[in-house]
């Protein structure tokens, strides 16, 4: 439930970022007084629909109308509002619109918005007014004046994000990213040391089952040594008895490097493609090798066991030297 309300908090600052980039802006200059700060004005407003508001900015040279009575401008604002295809009046504005108005011959300006920004603008607009856009204007600042005059309305509806509302919101989207990446790492990090593991088990095996063939090598070197003499030492059924030991045992010891070397070829490809699985199965190869490497020094060795064995109970007769005379 506590990851459940995370992450729902963390996509819900997500979705009001996505759904406050929706807003729109139009720019009406007819008399291209704005000309080259139309981009300054431009990048205002854009900023300011960032948030969610649809901006339109108008600006016209002279509407007729007379600074002493404010709402003398309102009819050509309403036409140029159907002309433009804005649509709406003054008092009627559609979706998010927020109008700023400014006509530098008649000396009128309008911050003109709809309900849902009354309460946060109505306190707000005559200091916008007076002491943000109408210094500019009165110093010939068409657009610096219009600048201000969106910028101060934008930090009135959004005042900027504290430093410790960022760092909140950073620790919930880290927390959430626990939650969510935390269960993976740990899984990834259990599947890495067993793979790990496997790995190692498949080193040790092969250790062990090079060595035991190694030594099984020159146990059987040593025994076949001692078979070249053992028709002159041993009987017919006695050498049948050593010899079927010792063939046995030759016969396991290749069976032994088959097994090694079809386990160093698995290994091989376990390498290119590691899974845990497939080391368990090269190191239980490994492992049959060198148990096979048993298996063979056991018949050599009771090969062995018979020789000593008959050797004890028939000793060779020492050299006769024959009879001495003094001469």
């Amino acid at each position: 439930m506590r990851r459940a309300g995370l992450l729902l908090l963390v996509w819900s600052l997500l979705i009001v970022q996505a759904v406050a980039a929706a807003g729109t802006v139009k720019i009406d200059d007819p008399d291209n007084l704005l000309g080259s700060r139309r981009s300054d004005v431009d990048h205002a407003a854009q900023q300011l629909a960032a948030k969610g508001a649809d901006v339109v900015v108008m600006v016209v040279r002279n509407d007729g109308g007379n600074p002493a009575v404010p709402s003398s401008d309102l009819p050509y604002i309403n036409q140029r509002l159907a002309t433009t295809g804005i649509g709406g009046a003054t008092n009627n504005l559609p979706g998010n619109t927020i109008l700023f108005y400014r006509s530098p011959e008649s000396q009128l300006t309008g911050i003109y918005y709809v309900p849902a920004y009354k309460s946060k603008l109505d306190p707000a607009v005559g200091s916008i007014f007076n002491n943000t856009m109408r210094p500019l204007f009165t110093s010939n600042n068409l657009a610096g004046g219009l600048v201000a005059g969106i910028d101060a309305v934008r930090t009135t509806l959004y005042p900027p994000t504290s430093p410790f509302t960022y760092g909140v919101i950073g620790i919930v989207v880290l927390s959430a990213l626990a939650l969510l990446i935390g269960p993976q790492l740990s899984k990834r990090r259990v599947a890495a040391t067993a793979l790990a593991d496997a790995r190692s088990q498949v080193q040790t095996a092969r250790n062990a089952a090079g060595a035991a063939i190694a030594d099984l090598g020159q146990l059987l070197r040593t025994a076949q040594e001692k078979a070249q003499y053992d028709k002159l030492s041993y009987g017919p059924a006695d050498l049948e008895r050593i010899t079927e030991f010792q063939s046995r045992g030759e016969q396991v010891f290749v069976e032994a490097q088959s097994s090694f070397d079809q386990a160093e070829l698995d290994q091989n490809n376990a390498d290119a493609q590691p899974t845990v699985a497939t080391y368990q199965h090269v190191a239980q190869e490994y492992e049959h090798s060198r148990a096979l490497t048993e298996q063979a020094a056991a018949a050599i060795q009771e090969a062995e066991r018979l020789r000593a064995t008959l050797d004890q109970a028939n000793p060779q007769p020492s050299p006769a030297t024959g009879t001495t005379q003094r001469l």
